[in-house]
């Protein structure tokens, strides 16, 4: 398996990261002894990079009882998908700790910009996390070149998730430009 530094100073990561929004619903139902076993043959593979999501149903919860007695193994990504009030987020990354059964984020994600909530505000209360070491690095998700560049006015963001595969290619128009230059 091929290894990547995920963005500027962050971690070594495997080229492939499995993404965990399938087993926990969200394209239906998911054995979830089979899930976890597909988790395990990910990392028995040399997937070292994992992600899920607050709003990935039972995703995390999933992820976290596989990753029992694993969790050193991987660079463990999920995401605030919820609002981003100064309540919200503290519960969410507590929930997200509690479910995934660890003592740390290695990459917390903002799931999708809200405009209800300035980024300012969001980016500050994701800085007071990473100081009180609860997450390690702050990632966007869904974000737009502005938005990413908005963001990054307030702290580091290490990684963007954007919205991009073989059907969805608007990627390739601004925010993959916008990040191979910064």
């Amino acid at each position: 398996m091929q290894h990547r530094q995920l963005g500027e100073g962050g971690p070594q990561v495997s080229a492939v990261c499995l993404g965990t929004w399938p087993i926990g619903g969200g394209m239906g139902a998911v054995d979830e002894q089979q899930a976890i076993a597909a988790i395990h043959a990910s990392l028995d593979s040399g997937v070292t990079f994992v992600d899920t999501a607050e709003g990935y149903r039972t995703s995390e919860s999933v992820v976290g009882r596989a990753l029992r007695g694993r969790r050193d193994e991987v660079i463990l990504a999920t995401k605030l998908s919820g609002d981003h009030s100064k309540e919200h987020i503290a519960e969410a990354i507590e929930k997200s700790l509690k479910t995934l059964g660890t003592d740390r984020i290695d990459l917390y994600q903002i799931h999708s910009p809200k405009p209800r909530w300035p980024i300012e505000g969001t980016m500050a209360e994701l800085m007071k996390l990473k100081d009180a070491g609860k997450i390690r690095y702050i990632g966007i998700s869904n974000f737009s070149a502005k938005e990413t560049l908005e963001a990054r006015a307030f702290g580091p963001v290490t990684s963007s998730q954007p919205h991009y595969s073989l059907l969805f290619r608007e990627a390739e128009e601004s925010i993959l430009p916008y990040c191979r230059d910064n």
